[in-house]
This record gives C-alpha cells, sequence and structure tokens, in this order.
C-alpha cells in the first residue's frame, strides 16, 4: 500500500520525475527487426509447428494466439450449466461446418 502522506525528505521534488531514466527503449527489439530474415522467421514457426504437434503446450498456445487471436475470458450469465443455445434450432449444415473446422485444428 503506498504511502498516503511521505515525509517532505521522500517526497518528488516539484518538476523531478518518478523515473528520471525514463522508460528504457526498446533497442533489443529494433535490433531483432533489423537481423531476423524472412527465412529465419519461416524457420522457426516451421520449429514450432512441430513442437506443437509434438504436445508442446506453449507451442500451441502461440500458434493458436497468432491464428485465431488470445483467447479472451467469458462470464456465463443465467443458471450455472444454462445455454442461450439450443442445439435443436442450429441447423444440420452449420454443426458439421462447426465439425469440419475443429478436425482442421487438429
Amino acid at each position: 500500500m503506498a504511502n498516503a502522506s511521505p515525509s517532505p525528505s521522500t517526497r518528488f521534488k516539484p518538476g523531478q520525475s518518478g523515473n528520471p531514466i525514463g522508460r528504457p527503449k526498446a533497442r533489443a527489439t529494433a535490433i531483432l527487426r533489423e537481423t531476423i530474415t524472412d527465412d529465419d522467421l519461416r524457420a522457426i514457426w516451421k520449429q514450432t509447428i512441430a513442437d506443437a504437434k509434438d504436445g508442446d503446450k506453449d507451442a500451441r498456445r502461440d500458434v493458436f494466439d497468432r491464428l485465431e487471436g488470445k483467447a479472451v475470458a467469458r462470464t456465463e450469465s443465467g443458471e450455472p450449466g444454462e445455454f442461450d443455445l439450443d442445439l435443436a434450432d442450429v441447423s444440420a449444415d452449420a454443426l458439421e461446418r462447426a465439425a469440419a473446422k475443429l478436425r482442421r485444428v487438429k
């Protein structure tokens, strides 16, 4: 918990930043962007995909996050176990398309 009233000797002086050095520059990222080639990226992704196929959970997450976007936390509404969607109202074609999409993901 922050101190609501720090002593005058420890307070920031007027015009003085709380972080005088500032945020570090993204120097390593800039160097990496200049250095890495398309062939490097392809090799990295091929290895990541191979790792995902071998069961590496982190690699799977990286692949799915890149393809589908990061998962969003959802909250349930209504009674636990109650769904807004009644599968009886979903067409067979729509269910088959959803199943085909899931099969492609495997």
